[in-house]
């Protein structure tokens, strides 16, 4: 195995719901001294991404990337992520209901 592969941690994740599957794949590296610009990242400590692929009406596939000012593991970033997500997707739906009331 490569070193640099051996320095990435990845975690991977499956739900079905309403219908669908949903993959997700987290890789998260603290390795970021080859960036050009992370002298702009201060405080950064971590570098993360996420690929979703929902097995749905054509399949979709959405690749996210993260930057930390923690060194969390991977399964925490993972949480976080997916707490997050469904922290917005609330906020969506109250915005749906509140807009369809008016």
């Amino acid at each position: 195995m490569p070193e640099a592969a051996e320095l990435l941690r990845s975690h991977s994740a499956k739900k079905k719901d309403h219908g669908r599957t949903t993959t997700w794949h987290y890789h998260q590296s603290d390795q970021i001294e080859g960036f050009e610009d992370r002298g702009e990242w201060e405080g950064r400590v971590s570098v993360a991404m996420v690929e979703t692929i929902t097995d749905d009406q054509g399949g979709t596939r959405e690749t996210r990337y993260d930057l930390s000012s923690f060194a969390l593991g991977v399964e925490t970033f993972a949480n976080a992520v997916r707490s997050h997500r469904g922290v917005e997707n609330q906020c969506h739906r109250v915005l749906d209901v509140i807009y369809r009331g008016v």
